[in-house]
């Protein structure tokens, strides 16, 4: 098990196999936007880093989560009450494909979904579990979650950013707002963080968000973000 602690003091744990907290997620928690009221939704929370940061960011929100795994899930539970946010949310266990809510439609969905890793297979089973989906059914179950104004927060390869983009297209969706991550100035991007809609209308790319300066320490504004380092 390993500890990962936050800021202010609040702390979670993770179990080394399945999937746990990224920097990824750590910079997808910043880039969201919830607002009191919003009925919202994680899908895919693993362990539940994801969830907890982002509830931390937004004081007044709540924020349902959504996980296939069942260790995970009870990972994820074990981890909000810890950190004392329980009653700010539901934990369902199923997959996002067919996953739909009783009588209603989300204001918001966020995920860090795992279908764009390239590489050879995971030795470890939980995460081949996550990684074993295609993305085309998980799209497409945005489309049957999401209410008409709602709004979709993710992160992807900035490589395969164009893909995304299509998905999103083939289900009625286009992207909002993007914003690059890049290692260093001048390097190319490693991550988009976009923010998506239905229908169509104008993409703004905002300023690009650059983790280390051109000597390598980290820029004031990841300083800012990350904020989390990790205990055995």
């Amino acid at each position: 098990m390993k500890q990962v602690r936050l800021r202010d003091g609040y702390r979670i744990f993770q179990q080394k196999d399945g999937l746990g907290l990224t920097q990824d997620s750590v910079l997808l928690a910043d880039f969201c936007s919830l607002r009191p009221g919003e009925r919202a939704i994680e899908l895919g929370c693993g362990q539940g880093g994801l969830w907890v940061l982002t509830l931390l960011k937004h004081p007044g929100a709540t924020l349902d989560a959504l996980e296939l795994d069942p260790v995970s899930l009870e990972q994820a539970r074990e981890n909000a009450a810890r950190c004392g946010l329980s009653e700010r949310g539901q934990f369902f266990q199923g997959d996002a494909a067919d996953f739909r809510p009783a009588g209603f439609h989300y204001d918001v969905c966020l995920s860090n979904p795992p279908y764009a890793i390239p590489g050879p297979p995971s030795p470890d089973e939980r995460r081949r579990l996550a990684r074993s989906g295609a993305p085309e059914p998980f799209f497409q179950g945005i489309k049957g979650m999401l209410g008409q104004k709602g709004r979709f927060y993710f992160c992807w390869p900035a490589r395969h950013f164009f893909r995304a983009a299509e998905l999103l297209q083939e289900n009625g969706f286009s992207p909002r707002q993007v914003r690059f991550v890049h290692g260093k100035p001048g390097e190319e991007a490693q991550l988009a963080l976009v923010m998506a809609r239905r229908g169509l209308g104008e993409s703004q790319i905002l300023p690009p968000l650059v983790l280390r300066d051109e000597m390598g320490e980290y820029t004031q504004e990841y300083r800012r973000i990350h904020g989390v380092m990790e205990e055995e």
